[in-house]
């Protein structure tokens, strides 16, 4: 590469999980005019990207090695843009074993051998999480994907015969550990962590702080501050409500979709509204028991003052 070249920026948001990153996704990386945005769920872009991620995660060592020059070949051909911020959002890149078994230190060595290039510019950027709140949602959203088995009583976390992937989750949401891993590998300078609870206290300075880093208009921050989660419920009933309209416009249609689309109207209710619900309502009543809470705090105690000392998040 030519020192005149223009190296492509690539920013990397890699979680954690249960940190708004849906909510940034939807709301703020996929509606800014100078983002070229790549995400499983809010991006128009190919899914190339993700199919090379997959493999960063699931692969076995030896399987991998024999990968690793497709994999770079495959990265060199994605479609960024020089001109904007490439913006790549993924995050299941920090769910350390409860998603598809990924050894989170190990996908980002592998990110490290595949991203890594002269001629990018390469930026990862995380949010964190007090670690009590963290763990809770965590525990409840992927309560029947994965801890129903491994641990079906959250307050159990502590006992002696836990099993060690339970342990080794807790590490995982040890920042400071992390961010010092990502320094290691990346560079002090290409490394940024966001706060949470920023988010929730102050949207407003959490977005401006965001479209700082990433160096693009804040001003669409008056547009999405007041952006929320579409209810899906309500989505579903305005769809089947517009279908009957237009089915009754085009009498032939009524009689060939109605029925199907009632069906499925009525199978939504059931099994995704209802049973969601019955299952939002028997997981919120899990929490952690006084004594597991002085734990997590002594537990994360001595990696959050470094954390507060090394980049002024205080998550005690």
């Amino acid at each position: 590469m030519s020192n005149g070249s223009i190296k492509t920026k690539i920013f990397f948001h890699i979680g954690y999980p249960k940190t708004a990153t849906i909510f940034l996704q939807k709301n703020l990386f996929s509606k800014h005019r100078e983002v070229n945005f790549f995400c499983r769920r809010f991006s128009k872009n190919d899914d190339q990207i993700f199919s090379i991620i997959d493999e960063i995660i699931l692969l076995e060592d030896d399987e991998f090695l024999s990968r690793k020059m497709i994999l770079q070949n495959l990265f060199k051909n994605i479609n960024f843009d020089k001109s904007k911020i490439n913006l790549i959002s993924d995050q299941n890149i920090l769910c350390h074993k409860f998603r598809e078994n990924n050894d989170m230190y190990r996908t980002l060595d592998r990110i490290n051998q595949i991203f890594k290039k002269d001629d990018i510019e390469l930026k990862l950027f995380f949010s964190v999480r007090a670690q009590e709140e963290a763990i809770l949602s965590i525990y409840r959203q992927f309560y029947f994907s994965y801890f129903s088995k491994e641990l079906p009583s959250l307050n159990g976390i502590f006992n002696p015969n836990t099993k060690k992937e339970i342990n080794e989750i807790l590490e995982s949401l040890k920042y400071f550990n992390t961010y010092n891993f990502l320094k290691k590998k990346f560079g002090e300078n290409n490394i940024k962590i966001f706060s949470y609870e920023l988010l929730k206290s102050n949207r407003n300075k959490f977005f401006l702080e965001t479209c700082n880093y990433l160096n693009i208009d804040s001003s669409i921050i008056s547009v999405i501050q007041n952006s929320s989660y579409e209810n899906k419920f309500s989505y579903k009933k305005v769809s089947l409500i517009n279908s009957i309209i237009y089915n009754i416009k085009n009498y032939k249609n009524l009689i060939k979709n109605l029925p199907t689309k009632i069906v499925s109207f009525f199978n939504f209710l059931f099994f995704d509204y209802i049973q969601g619900k019955i299952r939002l309502i028997k997981l919120a009543r899990t929490k952690f028991n006084s004594q597991n809470k002085k734990k997590i705090l002594e537990f994360y105690k001595e990696d959050n003052l470094k954390l507060q000392s090394e980049i002024k998040i205080n998550l005690l």
